[in-house]
């Protein structure tokens, strides 16, 4: 049974409270609008995150928790959580929006889920007038995507991993208050404030590769270096700073599209650039060339073995496939193309 907000215990001066509290007030700083919509699952660590900001009235005022309902999950353990949301809604006096998707049963069932959660989270925001979206990602969360990117081989983006930030739409922002915190602080806040959260038992499923560094890799971690998880979160700071530099030095190479809409540079002026920045360039121009159709597949080791190709002495005319896109590389000129129609970008 869910706390009336009058038994809730107060979690104002609560530590962990009082960093998601600065941590909102800093990404939402100098907004003329910085009314938020706060995404929350029911789980421990988004009921931690209303639970930490409601504590503070100044930006109480400013929040709506939100539920997206979908149908990963069997009906009445779906609605369970849903119903507990709102339960916490009413519980600390924040209006309360829901929205419902449904998965294909063909498609990647995980992103599709993201992806249309997302989406739902972003119409729920412009019809409550809030200009961001919060999730509850936290620096446990941080770890794992690291430990993720890591394997896969990806590079100073990739690495940055969960971004504290990012347009959701063009009219709205997510942000990510909590990723200073740890799972275990979400939980101690929870428990400080008198909240019983639910659990979603399908974090358990170690077929997959997060739930798997969650339950074998993580525990053995944090048992060598207990401040493992925080320590990977700030290292993420360092790296999304890195991967904005390496951007920003890419975004003066841009291409010029030509009248078949390909994108095109003469090799001299890329070639003799450092690697790791001409594999951005090559991955940003894929992204504008396609509108990021199966960016996600590129890899860091694709990009740098395509910059690699453009920097050598060889003149022979070559062609490198990278993702839905074709780079043509000869002595004098690079051009990359896409390898199926695609709309002109605007």
């Amino acid at each position: 049974m869910a706390p009336a907000a009058s038994t809730f215990r107060p979690v104002k001066a609560h530590k962990a409270a009082r960093r998601a509290a600065k941590a909102w007030r800093d990404l939402t700083a100098n907004a003329p609008n910085p009314r938020t919509l706060l995404a929350c699952s029911s789980g421990a660590d988004s009921s931690a995150m209303a639970i930490a900001l409601a504590a503070s009235h100044s930006i109480r005022r400013h929040t709506v928790l939100a539920h997206i309902v979908h149908d990963l999950r069997p009906r009445d353990l779906a609605l369970a959580d849903r119903d507990a949301a709102k339960s916490l809604a009413d519980a600390l006096d924040l209006p309360f929006a829901e929205a419902e998707v449904t998965i294909d049963p063909a498609a990647n069932a995980e992103s599709t889920a993201r992806r249309l959660r997302y989406d739902a989270l972003a119409t729920l925001a412009a019809e409550h007038d809030c200009r961001y979206v919060a999730t509850a990602h936290h620096a446990d969360d941080q770890l794992e995507t690291i430990l993720m990117r890591l394997i896969r081989g990806a590079g100073p983006r990739g690495l940055a991993a969960i971004r504290t930030s990012r347009p959701l739409d063009d009219h709205t922002t997510l942000i990510r208050p909590m990723l200073a915190l740890s799972h275990d602080d979400c939980q101690r806040l929870c428990r400080a404030a008198g909240w019983s959260w639910r659990e979603d038992h399908t974090n358990a499923d170690t077929s997959r590769l997060r739930a798997a560094l969650r339950t074998h890799v993580l525990p053995e971690l944090r048992a060598i270096a207990p401040g493992a998880p925080t320590k990977a979160a700030e290292a993420a700071k360092l790296c999304e700073s890195a991967a904005d530099l390496i951007a920003q030095l890419a975004e003066r190479h841009q291409p010029t599209r030509q009248p078949d809409g390909s994108l095109h540079w003469p090799r001299a002026q890329i070639a003799s650039l450092d690697a790791i920045v001409l594999a951005e360039l090559l991955r940003q121009s894929t992204s504008a060339l396609t509108h990021g159709a199966n960016l996600d597949r590129l890899t860091q080791r694709e990009l740098i073995r395509a910059a690699d190709r453009i920097a050598d002495q060889s003149t022979d005319p070559r062609q490198i496939h990278l993702a839905s896109t074709i780079l043509d590389i000869t002595a004098r000129d690079v051009t990359l193309r896409p390898a199926r129609p695609y709309p002109l970008a605007p």
